[in-house]
């Protein structure tokens, strides 16, 4: 005699709740024991694999934030996210890197305000490029982000209802969502650790994703880059949103400082070559000028003079840049070590102001033609492709060597 053995529906329906309510208690416990970290470790179960958050950083950082209550803050793109903010902190405040996949000022602007609201900041640096500056940067950002995430500077009732309420949505997406389950799972059965790292101190680990045919990263960055300076001459450039993060700073009494982000030898071509190079240019004459007559006290830096990183060869040995446009970790130690105390490399930043800034600029357009004297043979092909637009001019671009990351911005 054979036998099936039937379920009841009820007991699977028992089983779905009472496994819902236990994930919910884990949850409610996790967040009482540390209500600011989004991803709690669990003794026992959290493996020391660390998990890919590449494309959650928008979802994570600003809780990270909240969960360090840094004094000294690093915010920007992620061409800003290989600086170590402990080089800048004095002991025995905490510093914290809070760049953010394609952030634009609005952005950082929330993030300052952010973790000022929750720990009063005492230095803030702040990362700047080009594509920020464009008429409408901020609101075509490529990972719109919610406002009520952020905290803010005495929030109305309503506003602070919204934020409780963003917390929970992203509490439970950490925990409970289909890719934060499947992850957890791959952690749990795989020892292969995960390629891309988030450090403690919120930098990231760029260089595990360097391209592996250096000259085809290149190029795809440089096309990525280039259509970005040629959308900024078309609208113009704009510098309101600095400006009212400044205020801020300024109202505040926090001691800030800017970092013109470098782009290498070859990428300055690409931009002189598509005819926006006198934009650039003119882009940080004007930027040093405006911050000077407003904010006076701002410190700004460039380091794009210096040959050690303009020159530097593609696919160097011991590289300063990843792509072009993204600097390795010891590109970003040295340059902050040389800014926060004495220097012996060759990256000590030149402090711009409006003294300094055309014989600055100077030298800069001078290492560009130097790299093409150096590099003939890379620059001649540069129209070849570049293919900025299609043959029956439409204008969609041909990018046929690399694809562009989303995320190197």
């Amino acid at each position: 005699m054979s036998f099936k053995i039937h379920t009841p529906r009820y007991y699977l329906l028992t089983s779905v709740i009472a496994g819902l309510l236990a994930s919910i208690c884990i949850a409610a416990f996790c967040f009482i024991m540390d209500p600011y970290k989004m991803y709690p470790s669990v003794t026992g179960l959290s493996p020391e694999t660390s998990v890919d958050l590449l494309f959650l950083m928008r979802l994570r950082t600003s809780h990270d934030v909240e969960h360090a209550r840094p004094s000294t803050l690093i915010v920007g793109s992620s061409r800003s996210a290989a600086l170590p903010p402990e080089l800048l902190r004095q002991p025995p405040d905490i510093a914290y890197n809070a760049s953010l996949p394609g952030a634009m000022l609005r952005d950082v602007r929330r993030m300052v305000e952010h973790a000022h609201a929750i720990e009063p900041l005492k230095k803030v640096f702040i990362g700047l490029e080009m594509p920020m500056f464009h008429k409408g940067a901020s609101e075509e950002s490529i990972f719109p982000d919610e406002p009520q995430r952020y905290r803010k500077m005495d929030p109305s009732l309503s506003e602070r209802w919204q934020f409780a309420q963003q917390r929970i949505d992203d509490f439970w997406v950490s925990l409970f969502s289909i890719d934060a389950l499947t992850d957890a799972l791959t952690l749990l059965v795989s020892k292969s650790p995960s390629k891309f790292k988030v450090d403690d101190d919120g930098t990231w680990d760029l260089e595990s994703l360097a391209p592996k045919r250096p000259l085809l990263g290149y190029r795809s960055i440089a096309q990525d880059y280039t259509l970005r300076a040629m959308l900024a001459k078309s609208v113009g450039i704009e510098f309101d949103e600095l400006m009212e993060l400044l205020d801020f700073t300024e109202e505040n009494q926090i001691s800030t400082v800017l970092l013109i982000l470098p782009i290498q030898g070859l990428l300055m071509n690409t931009i002189e070559v598509a005819d926006a190079w006198q934009l650039y240019l003119d882009w940080q004459r004007e930027l040093v000028m405006q911050v000077g007559a407003r904010h006076p006290d701002i410190e700004i830096y460039g380091v794009e003079n210096l040959p050690m990183l303009t020159l530097e060869p593609v696919a160097a040995s011991d590289r300063l840049f990843i792509d072009g446009v993204h600097l390795t970790r010891r590109a970003g130690i040295e340059i902050l070590s040389c800014l926060a105390d004495s220097c012996n490399t060759g990256l000590q930043p030149t402090r711009l102001d409006s003294q300094s800034i055309n014989a600055y600029l100077d030298q800069v357009d001078a290492m560009r033609k130097q790299y093409a004297r150096k590099n003939p043979e890379q620059v001649s092909t540069i129209p070849d492709w570049l293919k900025l637009d299609n043959e029956d001019g439409s204008g969609q671009n041909q990018w046929n060597d690399l694809p562009a990351f989303e995320w190197f911005r």
